[in-house]
């Protein structure tokens, strides 16, 4: 078996014909776009037309939108708190992901700071959150999947929800749609292995068929790196077994570090992640 594979464009101004070729040439099958961040297209009045070049240039290139991170509310922004800005944005990067012609965008959940870091509470708003997404989600036949998010080591003591993922399981179990799912980040899971001693591979299991969405990259356990696979401490020939038992067929997604700003780097470190992941599929069994 030999997966698809896909690499993580930090912002979507920064996808350029240039850095598109290289990562065609890196041996790519597609790309995941960001779609947050404070200079994001979905700021602008005419963001769909916008979209809509961005998905010209990537299939230009012959390559796939395969995913996005939508956007998101601030993260100490606590989950019984509402702002406007920001849940128009997430409303309007549900609707990109159509444009884009993207089934899945990750959704970072939210916390409930205002409680002690109450998780009951956190699985309400969040549901109440979802419920109105989802609308918008089914209507463009698109898929909002949420984000397992860690417990920072910088910040130890500032929890976040979903860094337990049973939460994280059920949240999404109170929802009866196919266009609601999970995202799971191997760098954030790391971090919680690495300080709870829970195996990752055993989670990717228990989640199961609600894995719609990756983000592959490591760490060494201290903090969110995002390092390329072959980096860290990710027990990667565990965790690639886990993901395949899963039945997943979707695209194998790096969100590792990317050199955006410095094109010279481009074909060199997109050639380093693609060899990356042929390393990940020698643990396919």
């Amino acid at each position: 078996m030999s997966f698809k594979i896909a690499t993580h464009i930090y912002t979507a101004p920064s996808m350029t014909v240039k850095l598109l070729k290289a990562v065609k040439e890196a041996g790519f099958d597609g790309v995941a776009a960001n779609l947050n961040g404070k200079d994001n297209y979905l700021q602008l009045d005419n963001w769909r037309e916008k979209m809509k070049e961005v998905r010209k240039m990537i299939e230009g290139e012959g390559l796939t939108c395969v995913q996005t991170h939508l956007p998101v509310y601030y993260i100490r922004r606590s989950s019984d708190e509402y702002n406007e800005e920001e849940t128009i944005q997430i409303e309007r990067g549900i609707e990109a992901n159509a444009i884009l012609s993207c089934k899945w965008g990750a959704y970072h959940p939210r916390t409930d700071f205002n409680h002690d870091f109450n998780v009951e509470n956190a699985i309400r708003d969040n549901y109440n959150d979802l419920c109105h997404f989802l609308k918008i989600a089914e209507r463009f036949d698109v898929g909002i999947a949420v984000e397992n998010l860690p417990i920072f080591p910088v910040v130890k003591h500032i929890k976040f929800f979903s860094s337990n993922y049973k939460d994280l399981i059920t949240l999404v179990d109170k929802f009866d749609s196919k266009h609601i799912g999970i995202c799971w980040d191997t760098g954030h899971a790391n971090i919680m292995e690495y300080y709870e001693a829970f195996k990752q591979a055993e989670a990717i299991r228990e989640i199961g068929d609600r894995l719609k969405i990756l983000h592959l990259h490591s760490n060494v356990g201290d903090a969110d790196g995002h390092q390329p696979a072959g980096q860290g401490i990710v027990p990667w020939k565990d965790v690639i077994p886990a993901i395949v038992d899963t039945g997943f067929d979707g695209f194998f997604t790096s969100e590792a570090g990317f050199p955006e700003k410095n094109e010279a780097l481009y074909p060199s470190a997109l050639k380093y992640h693609a060899e990356s992941f042929k390393w990940l599929n020698t643990f396919v069994k």
